[in-house]
């Protein structure tokens, strides 16, 4: 799906696109819920402006532990490049030999 000169790039944007579309789904909820249950102790923090801010907090979490993952993958991507191309090298040597032999 995602092959071609951008393809990884195009895949990283589709996770990310993928990350904030379910973070901000599910920090809204947390702040509704949260929101609308009994009364805390602090007044503040049962503002959105502090909710937001907290959010915040947990969207950096979020893109750290993203930014680990894409780093993973850039060099899982590098790592069946060069076995690809070592079964390729492989498979034209075994051709050429066979070639030679009859």
């Amino acid at each position: 799906m995602f092959r071609g000169k951008n393809g990884f790039t195009n895949a990283c944007l589709v996770q990310l696109g993928i990350l904030l579309a379910s973070f901000l789904a599910w920090d809204y909820l947390r702040t509704v819920a949260f929101l609308a249950g009994p009364p805390s102790i602090d007044p503040y923090a049962r503002t959105w402006p502090f909710q937001l801010f907290v959010g915040a907090f947990y969207l950096a979490g979020a893109l750290v532990a993203f930014i680990v993952l894409l780093i993973i993958e850039a060099a899982l991507r590098k790592l069946y490049r060069l076995i690809a191309y070592a079964r390729r090298r492989r498979a034209r040597r075994r051709a050429l030999v066979g070639n030679l032999a009859r």
